[in-house]
């Protein structure tokens, strides 16, 4: 016969809450990038569902160590505590010193704008110009974000651009030759992020000028990934590889 909940010690109760938190959590953990896969919710509420699972998992650490110190001495409990631990202190180091911003140009004065990617239904009615607040905090985080000058004609800048950009895996929407803009898009692998990005080519005296300005579709920050994104696509384009 299973021995009652009241007839057990409190560290085997700590230790089966322990338990049950840590299912929770994996649950919820799984269920969010389940339904991101399924692409049945947006991204950002997939999201939420696997960060609500690890904010229950920051539980199961204390009830193992409280369970380990009312005499259930199994260190499992103690490393899945740790393990649950480590991947949101691992998030946040990666988030360490990045903006909070989702919204990335080359060009501060003048960013490049969006055309045909302000007529997709997912951005409508949302507003693609470039935010004020963000050109501080921009210089502040990414001081060496510049534009990229080539030798290259416009015409031949942009052909290496579409080249560059479906290398890095962007999906490319639009390339407007005579206005000098590629327009694209990159999504995520877990969760199916989806950010903007377009580039612009400008005639100069040397030869042509390219900037790249990447904006994300959801959340304020975006842990440095546009800010990335842009950093590999102008050093892609600077060795012509």
């Amino acid at each position: 016969m299973l021995p009652t909940l009241t007839k057990l010690g409190p560290g085997t109760m700590l230790r089966l809450m322990a338990l049950k938190l840590a299912i929770a959590s994996g649950g919820l953990i799984v269920l969010g990038l389940l339904l991101a896969q399924l692409r049945v919710l947006p991204p950002l509420v997939c999201f939420g569902t696997s960060v609500l699972g690890g904010a229950a998992g920051l539980a199961v650490l204390p009830a193992a160590l409280v369970a380990w110190k009312n005499g259930t001495k199994e260190w499992h409990f103690l490393a899945l505590g740790v393990l649950l631990w480590l991947l949101p202190l691992l998030l946040l180091s990666s988030a360490r010193g990045k903006p909070r911003i989702n919204d990335i140009s080359s060009d501060l004065a003048e960013p490049p704008e969006f055309v045909a990617l302000k007529q997709v239904p997912a951005n409508g009615g949302r507003d693609m110009s470039y935010p004020e607040e963000n050109r501080s905090q921009q210089r502040a985080g990414y001081p060496d974000l510049a534009s990229l000058r080539l030798a290259d004609s416009p015409s031949a800048a942009m052909a290496r651009a579409k080249q560059s950009a479906e290398a890095l895996g962007w999906t490319v929407v639009e390339v407007a030759d005579d206005a000098g803009r590629l327009e694209a898009t990159q999504e995520s692998r877990g969760f199916h992020f989806v950010d903007d990005v377009v580039v612009r080519v400008r005639s100069t005296d040397a030869g042509s000028q390219v900037d790249v300005r990447s904006k994300s579709r959801d959340g304020k920050g975006d842990l440095g990934k546009n800010a990335e994104r842009i950093q590999a696509f102008m050093g892609k384009m600077a060795s012509g590889s």
